[in-house]
């Protein structure tokens, strides 16, 4: 059965995840050049992957578009990247949704697009997004750069957990500074930066590998890109 939805790893541009219905339906998973079920519900509307944790997905269910039996069940989440699943419903207005995403600027709320009755906020405890902050000290992650390689502009992203100044800088594999942005503060939450392949005076850089790199006053990030000519 064709995909009624689509949605891309925001931790690996390489994985996809499909949701589809009927005899097929469920919510399916792209990884390693093969095509996974991880979720059998064949009523599944829409799915989300949390920013800062792959193994954190939810989805919410539907009914059947051509006939007025009730099949929804509300939303579903788990942590361990399918394995298992829990009902995520406290507080949901009624159990068929359209859409459905993780809060950016909250890595505990899913936020579900209801058939009729409005968008509702659901709080869960996010104890794979809480043990990961506790393993991982830094308090921002930069995110796989999209697209990657590039030919004309690619797009960095970065999570910060609170309020801090960033700097953004772009290097040749010899160390040397092709481009560098002044130091900005960002808000806490998900930021976009776009490098467009050109240097500090305008002039566009060669192809090959470069490193893009963000500093704060506590710590440090960076990722290889490669921009094609």
């Amino acid at each position: 059965q064709p995909a009624t939805r689509i949605t891309v790893d925001p931790q690996d541009e390489n994985v996809v995840y499909a949701v589809s219905w009927r005899q097929t339906g469920g919510l399916w998973r792209y990884r390693n050049g093969v095509w996974e079920k991880i979720a059998g519900d064949q009523y599944i509307a829409a799915a989300t992957v949390h920013p800062m944790d792959s193994n954190i997905i939810a989805f919410v269910t539907n009914d059947h578009p051509y006939h007025d039996a009730s099949y929804a069940t509300g939303v579903y989440l788990t942590e361990d990247g399918g394995d298992s699943w829990r009902r995520q419903n406290v507080g949901l207005p009624m159990l068929r949704g359209d859409c459905i995403a993780f809060n950016p600027h909250h890595g505990e709320q899913i936020v579900v697009g209801t058939s009729g009755r409005g968008y509702y906020i659901s709080g869960f405890d996010a104890t794979a997004v809480k043990r990961r902050a506790e393993q991982t000290p830094a308090s921002f992650q930069l995110l796989s750069n999209f697209p990657n390689p590039f030919n004309s502009q690619t797009t960095c992203r970065f999570l910060i957990d609170q309020p801090e100044k960033i700097e953004i800088s772009v290097y040749n594999i010899l160390g040397e500074r092709v481009r560098m942005w002044n130091e900005q503060e960002y808000g806490a939450g998900l930021h976009r930066h776009s490098w467009d392949g050109r240097d500090d005076a305008g002039a566009a850089a060669a192809g090959g590998v470069y490193v893009v790199r963000l500093v704060s006053d506590q710590q440090s990030a960076a990722q290889k890109v490669v921009l094609i000519k």
